[in-house]
Order: structure tokens, then C-alpha cells, then sequence
């Protein structure tokens, strides 16, 4: 499998590399703070892919990002009109926190 390094930085942890492979119906859970990516998706499928985030209400979350209305890192650049939080339990945060979005259906 080829690895394209867009930063190279990344390359010092080559050697720390594990790779993961899912089955239909799996998923892992990890930390941000891990080095994560996938190879191409060599299929005429979609790849699914979910970020997910628990924190208190009234931690400000991608607070950053959000000013800017994008998240931009090593020439990537993605809009994030439809990023928001949602609310699983407790009170809904200050609108100057975070931006709620409706419950899903």
C-alpha cells in the first residue's frame, strides 16, 4: 500500500505505523490525537467516514475553525456551513459556544 505524506513530519512516524483493516459493520474509536488516514477507495462504493466528539455543553469545540467558516490544514480546505454539535443529554450550550444543529429525524 502507498502512503501519501502531505506533511513531513508524518514520515518520523513511518516506522510506528499500524495498519487497521475494517470489515463491513466495524468501526474503530481513537483519540485525536492520533496520526490516522486512509489509502484511495480503489471502488465505485462510497466511503463513510464519522467524526464524533463527546464534551460538556459549554466546551467550545473547533471554536477556531468556526470564525473562519473552514478548517483548513497542508492546502486542504473544508467548508463547515453544516458543522455544528448535537445535543445527547443536559442543557443546550450558549449559541456563542457552539452552533447546534437541529436533532437529526
Amino acid at each position: 500500500m502507498s502512503i501519501v505524506l502531505h506533511d513531513p513530519r508524518v514520515k518520523e512516524l513511518e516506522h510506528k505505523r499500524v495498519q487497521l483493516e475494517a470489515k463491513a459493520g466495524e468501526f474503530y474509536i481513537f483519540t485525536q490525537r492520533v496520526v490516522h488516514g486512509s489509502g484511495p477507495n480503489r471502488t465505485s462504493r462510497s466511503r463513510v467516514a464519522v467524526n464524533c466528539r463527546v464534551i460538556q455543553s459549554g466546551v467550545r469545540c473547533y471554536g477556531h475553525y468556526l470564525d473562519t467558516g473552514k478548517w483548513e490544514m497542508l492546502g486542504l480546505v473544508m467548508p463547515l456551513e453544516k458543522w455544528g454539535c448535537q445535543i445527547y443529554a443536559g442543557a443546550a450550550p450558549d449559541p456563542e459556544v457552539n452552533r447546534v444543529l437541529p436533532a437529526p429525524l
